[in-house]
């Protein structure tokens, strides 16, 4: 089973519908969907975003907002079946070993486990899995597993029907994101930083699976507000001269000065997870060696942020490619403009077709 797919054992996605596939990513403050047409071109089709007004809590609240958009955009373009993200905090994610067998015998194994390594039943949760390596203990294999709570897919299930639209998949955003920023059939070992409006989520992709996540409370309106402060400005203004200055090192540059205690914050916060992964995974296996850091989110391609982030973690750092599964821009451009795209990654990711 692809661990990729959650309840695709359950409610699996009929043929047809790998020819136009829609992901819809609902982060605390925004709805993004995009649909991905024809399983060999791979095509942009439709696609929107908005913004939304109250943070959406699925465990919380009416939901209104939400489903006003949701309901007009499957009226306005047609949507009927969807894949959906689902939040990181929700999630719970770890590695073990089991003997390696049928489909049947190593799930049953991976049950077994399943109360030694997250806090509820197994009778509460769905979860899948996704082969990593092999074990050192003969006939036995690595598994990357990811645990989630029924009550929580349940209350998404049932949020989407109230919209109209019928959930064919769920993946959580690291899923998504990485498998729109890490081409095909990558092995290597990435660090993903995905900001969002309030927070931002960190997480390591090794051996093609999400193996660690973590979620900072930091985001793009902290920066905002932090020169809003300094210079007595609105948001539109603050975001303004955030762009024009960004983060580059000169001597007049009183943006970076503003900027800099939110910024170290914030670094600090990618610097924890990379020391982490280096003395808990690296000493143990030197080939999942972080290789590369990837930025999502608008604030990638803020001028100067991602120099400004490199100073103290020693490898490349960089602005992801959300159409690195797409094709190449020799071959097709996609209709989003870059600064709109960089925000859709998750989604992209969700409306990938699945491998073969």
């Amino acid at each position: 089973m692809s661990a990729h797919i959650f309840f695709s054992k359950y409610f699996p996605a009929p043929k047809f519908l790998d020819l136009a596939s829609v992901g819809i990513d609902i982060s605390p403050l925004a709805i993004r969907m995009i649909e991905i047409t024809d399983r060999s071109r791979l095509e942009v089709g439709k696609y929107a975003e908005a913004t939304l007004t109250e943070p959406f809590l699925i465990a919380e609240g009416d939901h209104k907002e939400a489903k006003e958009i949701l309901k007009k955009w499957k009226k306005e373009y047609k949507l009927e079946y969807i894949k959906a993200s689902l939040p990181e905090d929700k999630a719970y994610l770890f590695d073990t070993e089991i003997e390696f067998g049928t489909e049947t015998s190593m799930r049953s194994s991976i049950e077994f486990s399943l109360e030694e390594n997250v806090p509820l039943s197994g009778a509460d949760v769905i979860f899948d899995y996704r082969l990593i390596g092999d074990s050192t203990k003969e006939g036995f294999v690595k598994v990357a597993v990811t645990v989630l709570p029924l009550e929580v897919i349940n209350a998404y299930i049932t949020f989407f029907h109230e919209c109209g639209l019928t959930p064919v998949s769920f993946l959580i955003e690291a899923q998504g994101l990485s498998r729109a920023l890490v081409t095909r059939g990558d092995q290597n070992t990435y660090l993903i930083v995905n900001i969002h409006t309030t927070k931002t989520t960190v997480f390591i992709i090794s051996k093609g699976a999400v193996q660690f996540t973590s979620t900072v409370p930091i985001g793009s309106i902290d920066f905002v507000t932090a020169l809003q402060k300094q210079f007595s400005l609105s948001v539109e203004e603050a975001e303004k001269l955030k762009q024009s200055k960004g983060f580059t090192r000169t001597d007049d540059n009183e943006v970076l000065s503003a900027l800099i205690s939110t910024a170290s914050a914030f670094r600090q916060e990618m610097e924890k997870v990379y020391i982490y992964w280096n003395k808990h995974r690296v000493s143990v296996d030197a080939t999942e060696s972080i290789q590369k850091i990837i930025l999502a989110g608008k604030e990638a391609l803020t001028l100067g942020f991602k120099e400004y982030l490199a100073q103290s973690l020693h490898v490349p750092i960089e602005a992801g490619n959300v159409w690195a599964n797409i094709a190449s821009v020799e071959e097709y451009v996609p209709p989003v403009p870059l600064t709109m795209a960089i925000n859709f990654g998750t989604a992209i990711g969700l409306a990938l077709p699945e491998n073969e």
